[in-house]
C-alpha cells in the first residue's frame, strides 16, 4: 500500500493532515496522504465535527476503464470513508465480536444511512431503478452491512454503494458513487428498459469488484 500518490497535495493540506491524524489515532492505523489503496488515491480529508467525525475521500486513478465509452471523470469511482461516533459511547465492535453487525444500533444506523441517500436522490429528481429490499452482510475481515442503489438522473444511470461496520466505539461507513452509462434513446423507455437493466447489472458486478479490492486493502491497514 506504500505507493506514492500521483497528486502531491490534497485540498487544504494542513486540515487534511489533521483529519488523517485523528483517523489514525482513533483506529491505531498509519494511513498517509501519499498512500494508494488498490487503484484509489486520497484526494481530500476533513473534520466534520458535531459527532460526525472524519471523512476521507478517495478517487479511482485514471487508466482503468474497460469500455471505450467510459471516458471522463464521471466514470471514475469515488469512495468516501466516514469514521464517527455521533457522541455515543455504546457502539459495538464488529472486529472483536462479528455478531455485532446484526445489532439493533448498526441496523438502525444503516437504515438511516440508506434512507438519507434515497431522499437525496428523490429531492434531485432521480428515479430509483434498482435497490434490493434486504441488505447483505459481507465479511472482508470485518463484517459489514451493505446495499446498493442504481438510479436514473436526467437519463444518466448512476450507482451508489453503501457499507457500514463499527470499530473501537465508532461507526465506519463507506459510500461509493460512480456513473454507469447514459441512455441514448430515452424516448423508447419501455422497449429498452431491459437492455438498460442488463447494462446496469453488468456495471454493478464490475464496480463491486473494484470496491471489494479497495475494502480488502483498507481493512488490511486497520
Amino acid at each position: 500500500m506504500e505507493k506514492k500518490n500521483s497528486d502531491k497535495t490534497i485540498k487544504n493540506v494542513e486540515n487534511g493532515q489533521k483529519a488523517l491524524s485523528i483517523f489514525n489515532s482513533t483506529l491505531k492505523t498509519n494511513l498517509k496522504i501519499s498512500d494508494r489503496i488498490s487503484n484509489f488515491e486520497l484526494i481530500n480529508s476533513e473534520i466534520l465535527g458535531d459527532g460526525l467525525g472524519i471523512r476521507l475521500c478517495y478517487k479511482e486513478i485514471k487508466g482503468q476503464q474497460l469500455k471505450k465509452w467510459e471516458i471522463g471523470d464521471e466514470y471514475l469511482m469515488n469512495v468516501s470513508v466516514y469514521l464517527y461516533d455521533k457522541k455515543m459511547n455504546s457502539i459495538p465492535d464488529c472486529e472483536t465480536n462479528k455478531d455485532s453487525v446484526h445489532s439493533e444500533i448498526l441496523i438502525s444506523e444503516f437504515n438511516n444511512f440508506l434512507l438519507n441517500i434515497i431522499e437525496s436522490i428523490n429531492e434531485k429528481g432521480g428515479e430509483i431503478i434498482l435497490n434490493p429490499i434486504n441488505p447483505e452482510i459481507i465479511d472482508l475481515g470485518t463484517p459489514m452491512i451493505t446495499n446498493y442503489i442504481v438510479f436514473d438522473q436526467n437519463d444518466q444511470y448512476k450507482l451508489t454503494q453503501l457499507y457500514l461496520t463499527s470499530l473501537k466505539n465508532n461507526f465506519l461507513k463507506f459510500q461509493t458513487n460512480v456513473h454507469l452509462f447514459s441512455k441514448t434513446l430515452p424516448s423508447e423507455k419501455k422497449i429498452f428498459q431491459n437492455i438498460w437493466l442488463g447494462i446496469a447489472n453488468e456495471g454493478i458486478r464490475k464496480k463491486r469488484k473494484k470496491i471489494n479490492n479497495f475494502l480488502n486493502e483498507f481493512n488490511n491497514s486497520i
